[in-house]
């Protein structure tokens, strides 16, 4: 999967599982991700996809993640442990300089989510 922000294109590790499945079976999208609580941007995905039971409250930068709370896909920019909340994790983004670049942009960007072989 990759995800590409403005002209860049950043590419993600994805882990097994179902939800991870549901969601690549939904691309390619356009969503627009917001800033929220200092550590992550997320933004609602256009399905619910199945939901794993391998939810963790330990999150990672450059990593992303579904919150099914919100329907949401997450890029997490900050280690953090957000007890008593519990996300799915999806994968990992490769090029960390991901995380530089949300640290410091704007509280909402639009992003688009693809397949590794779609441009």
């Amino acid at each position: 999967m990759n995800i590409k922000i403005e002209d860049k294109i950043y590419e993600v590790k994805l882990i097994d599982g179902s939800t991870k499945d549901d969601i690549v079976s939904m691309l390619p999208i356009d969503i627009k991700l917001s800033k929220f609580d200092n550590h992550e941007y997320s933004g609602s995905l256009p399905n619910k996809p199945r939901i794993d039971n391998n939810k963790t409250s330990d999150i990672y930068e450059g990593h992303i993640y579904y919150w099914d709370g919100w329907n949401s896909f997450v890029i997490n920019y900050k280690d953090l442990n957000i007890s008593p909340y519990k996300v799915i994790h999806i994968g990992e983004v490769i090029d960390k300089s991901i995380v530089d670049y949300l640290k410091n942009c704007e509280d909402e960007i639009s992003v688009r989510l693809e397949k590794n072989n779609e441009k």
